[in-house]
């Protein structure tokens, strides 16, 4: 009688690509066991993985939930170098790479706008 394969467990599975497989642990994985939040979890996300998928988009896309992180939980702590950072943080992505990522939207205030690279 033949048995069935045990199933894998999804932290031991990934749709799509092969970026957090060869990592000791997971961005899921750490996020989760360290009680992050979305906007932390989702920028070290971005973090771990841009070498081997989104490069120089996917260290935007950690800028901007850094951004959201500073907007949502340090709402009145004013810093004038963040607003520098915050309105020029675009110019660091690469001619090339700006021209594949296209349009990145990110949360400036309560409005959501898209900027164009």
């Amino acid at each position: 009688m033949k048995t069935k394969p045990k199933p894998k467990k999804a932290s031991e599975m990934q749709v799509a690509g092969g970026h957090y497989k060869k990592l000791v642990i997971q961005p899921a994985e750490y996020c989760h066991r360290n009680g992050l939040g979305f906007c932390e979890s989702s920028a070290i996300k971005y973090i771990t993985r841009h070498r081997d998928k989104g490069r120089a988009e996917d260290i935007q896309k950690a800028i901007h939930f850094l951004h959201l992180l500073l907007e949502f939980d340090y709402p009145g702590d004013e810093n004038p170098a963040w607003n520098e950072v915050h309105e020029d943080h675009f110019s660091l992505i690469t001619k090339r790479d700006a021209r594949d990522a296209g349009n990145i939207p990110f949360r400036k205030n309560k409005n959501i706008k898209t900027h164009t690279i």
